[in-house]
């Protein structure tokens, strides 16, 4: 309900919390006495005249005034669409960054296991030659060929298991 606001008097409590009593007038004409507290939207622009959507609610003591509480829509649920898309932007980002990852990692592990195994192999076969043969070839030569088998071979998946 919207209610006008005809006076305004600000009274925090003993405790330091913002609050002020109004009095208001609803859309029907009634006058109410009610609390506004520090938490409410724009507190501290509420000025006489103004019109504030919200709901009266009734105090627990009846001692005490009712308390206004707001229905207008806060802020961070008005802009909640626009922080989906964000969030829904950021999530695609992120899945596409783990998948450059992943491949970067994928290139790694090919590139320092095909370095390995052609070193491995070059010099076990290097070991197994005679002084005679060993004089005759260039390890690094061999190191790059068997590399370069390695990397052609990588993703060879013969139609029955090699073993």
């Amino acid at each position: 309900m919207n209610y006008k606001v005809n006076w305004i008097e600000n009274k925090p409590t003993r405790d330091g919390k913002d609050k002020a009593e109004v009095l208001l007038v609803d859309d029907r004409g009634e006058s109410v006495k009610a609390n506004i507290w520090g938490n409410f939207p724009n507190f501290k622009d509420i000025k006489v005249g103004h019109t504030i959507e919200a709901e009266l609610v009734p105090s627990k003591d009846p001692k005490y005034l009712p308390s206004l509480r707001s229905t207008a829509l806060p802020n961070e649920w008005v802009n909640a669409g626009t922080k989906v898309a964000q969030i829904k932007a950021s999530m695609e980002k992120k899945e596409i960054m783990i998948e450059k990852a992943q491949d970067n990692r994928d290139q790694g592990i090919k590139t320092s296991s095909t370095m390995r195994d052609a070193v491995a192999i070059a010099v076990a076969e290097y070991n197994n030659m005679s002084d005679e043969q060993r004089e005759q070839i260039n390890l690094q030569h061999s190191i790059k060929g068997w590399r370069e088998w390695l990397w052609k071979n990588w993703d060879y998946l013969p139609d029955e298991a090699p073993f």
